[in-house]
């Protein structure tokens, strides 16, 4: 009979997936940065560097938070899922990340057409995330790393 594994579970058994590490809130604070820069795009004239800067600079923004947590994942539906661990992001900009990542896979596919992007939730997606990395406590760290470290160890043996 096969196991069955939450979203965090299955994330922490791949290769790529959910690891512990080392928190770094420096590299974080580089991770912002990165991501500050990346809404310079979204006054670029091409679509495609538009919606790409605008995943880049969510995804960017919400990693420098990882990295303060001290979490490293490869995979991007797993980094998402911490989205249901670290509290301060609205149901909006949750759903906000995911269409800026279906977006820009469908774009690189040549499935879909960029469009233009509204540059104001993503800017606020940035302020929330670094609202959000400046108050993460030790506390709120431990926890999530608790959390993550119950996930890892669920299904060994």
């Amino acid at each position: 009979m096969p196991q069955k594994y939450t979203k965090l579970e299955w994330c922490c058994i791949q290769k790529n997936g959910i690891k512990l590490i080392t928190p770094n809130e420096v590299l974080g604070q580089s991770y912002l940065d990165t991501a500050e820069t990346d809404l310079l795009g979204l006054e670029s004239g091409t679509f495609r560097i538009q919606n790409q800067s605008a995943f880049n600079a969510c995804y960017n923004s919400f990693y420098a938070i990882l990295q303060k947590i001290g979490i490293k994942c490869e995979i991007n539906d797993c980094v998402f899922e911490f989205f249901n661990l670290i509290k301060g992001f609205s149901e909006e900009q949750v759903e906000l990340m995911t269409i800026l990542h279906k977006n820009n896979l469908e774009i690189e596919q040549e499935i879909k057409k960029p469009r233009p992007v509204n540059p104001i939730p993503v800017k606020e997606f940035f302020e929330t995330a670094k609202k959000v990395f400046e108050s993460l406590s030790q506390n709120d760290i431990r926890l999530i790393r608790q959390e993550v470290t119950l996930a890892a160890n669920k299904h060994k043996k």
